[in-house]
């Protein structure tokens, strides 16, 4: 989540809404404060507004989220090594890492703080069960988000014998969906998320990667 320290409160509500994203917002923004200056000013004025106001107002019940939870482990992804992360992992698994950096790039935007309305979360943009299903504890910490996207895609390679459009379509809409139609669902949004990863990483096929080592 990217914020500007001149965005207006109403923008700021906005952004954060419902209440717990605005829980969770406010204790990223905290604890990244530092990476970006002029942020703290826009920060302390937050806090002390949702203090003053509470959760009473927002929602029922206070998030159970702790701060440990959504900061990283470390500060590679500020610093410009995605990618050696990313490689580290992929090879692990025998993934193509530039498939990997093309399903971020669509998923996020390359944001680990990122969390759609279907509750999908961080870099590879992990819905709950698919995060719980691969092990992953921390969904917005990069490493361990990623480690589980790649996870899966090994997973879907390997269930759809390294077939790059129906693993993307897969990844979007569930190995399920897939499995029903006989290729990629006729979904809009599967469709142009498809498309739009293809474009920028154009292979129809992938090596089918071998089953990962324990």
């Amino acid at each position: 989540m990217q914020v500007d320290g001149h965005l207006t409160d109403k923008t700021i509500n906005d952004l954060l809404n419902p209440a717990t994203n605005l829980a969770i917002g406010l204790k990223l923004l905290k604890a990244n404060s530092h990476y970006r200056p002029g942020w703290e000013p826009t920060v302390h004025k937050l806090m002390k507004r949702f203090q003053r106001y509470g959760t009473g107002g927002f929602c029922k019940t206070q998030p159970r989220t702790k701060l440990a939870q959504f900061r990283p482990r470390s500060p590679h992804w500020r610093h410009g090594h995605l990618a050696q992360i990313v490689d580290q992992l992929a090879r692990r698994y025998t993934i193509d890492p530039a498939l990997v950096m093309a399903v971020i790039g669509q998923e996020s935007s390359f944001n680990p703080a990122a969390l759609s309305n279907k509750q999908a979360q961080g870099l590879m943009q992990l819905i709950p069960e698919t995060a719980q299903r691969f092990g992953v504890r921390h969904p917005f910490d990069p490493e361990d988000n990623i480690r589980g996207g790649i996870a899966y895609l090994h997973w879907l390679l390997r269930r759809f014998q390294g077939d790059v459009a129906l693993t993307l379509a897969a990844y979007n809409a569930g190995e399920k969906a897939v499995e029903r139609y006989q290729g990629i669902p006729p979904y809009p949004e599967t469709r142009h998320y498809v498309r739009r990863i293809m474009a920028n990483y154009p292979k129809a096929l992938h090596p089918v990667p071998p089953p990962v080592r324990s």
